[in-house]
């Protein structure tokens, strides 16, 4: 199963997001961290005033009495919610049982009026295994263990020392993913060739490992070239 352990809270209602933006087919709008009065992600509703509302809840190592505090306090700010939700989803990273689901859709009652609009973490890799392109546009998801890529490590497609995959693996909670990432990739793609440059500290080092592993997701031999570029095949397959 995907770990979600590289997100921060924020990084878990963008994932979600895309991913239930690419399962419902809306464009489901994220906002600034802070309060959020109940709304983490809000989709217009067609013909209607109100919306489509998802909350988040990235408890990943909290105990299941917390979360379902935390939904019931949501159910508080439920009540004063103006206008009022047309659909309400909650979506945690736990795992959950489905007496789980039950207590969460119970507390969130009656905003939740089936145990299928509570997602816990087995329903999102249903989703992930439905929506791959999700997966593959959320570079701290698939550096986690347990995904694609950690498959292709294993099956040596990725040539480099366990130290600097170790390396790459830290770097990833710092990593925010950004347009400069987005840039980088469509250019490499284009070009065949990507230089990155600029003043010490800005993260040129974490941008280079992430499009090495990203390239590697395509299916391109990772060769490290530190000192002579005349040392790295002359392969069209391969990525310096």
């Amino acid at each position: 199963m995907r770990r979600y352990d590289n997100f921060s809270d924020h990084d878990f209602e963008l994932f979600i997001a895309d991913l239930l933006g690419a399962e419902r087919g809306r464009r489901y709008e994220a906002f600034a961290r802070g309060a959020d009065g109940g709304v983490d992600l809000r989709a217009r509703a067609q013909g209607s005033y109100g919306s489509h509302v998802v909350q988040c809840k990235h408890y990943l190592r909290s105990p299941f009495s917390s979360l379902l505090a935390a939904a019931r306090r949501e159910a508080a700010k439920l009540q004063v919610l103006d206008p009022q939700p047309v659909t309400y989803t909650f979506v945690t990273s736990q795992a959950l049982t489905p007496r789980g689901k039950a207590r969460i859709a119970g507390a969130l009652k009656p905003w939740i009026h089936d145990d299928s609009q509570v997602l816990g973490a087995h329903d999102l890799e249903l989703l992930l295994h439905r929506h791959p392109n999700v997966e593959r546009r959320q570079v701290k998801l698939w550096l986690t263990g347990g995904t694609q890529l950690a498959a292709l490590l294993k099956a040596g497609t990725i040539t480099r020392s366990q130290t600097l995959l170790e390396e790459i693996a830290r770097a990833m909670p710092r990593y925010v993913q950004g347009r400069v990432f987005s840039e980088a990739r469509n250019q490499l793609r284009a070009e065949h060739v990507l230089v990155i440059a600029g003043v010490p500290g800005i993260g040129k080092t974490t941008l280079a490992r992430v499009l090495l592993a990203d390239a590697a997701m395509d299916g391109y031999e990772a060769i490290e070239v530190s000192k002579d570029i005349c040392r790295a095949p002359g392969s069209d397959r391969t990525l310096d």
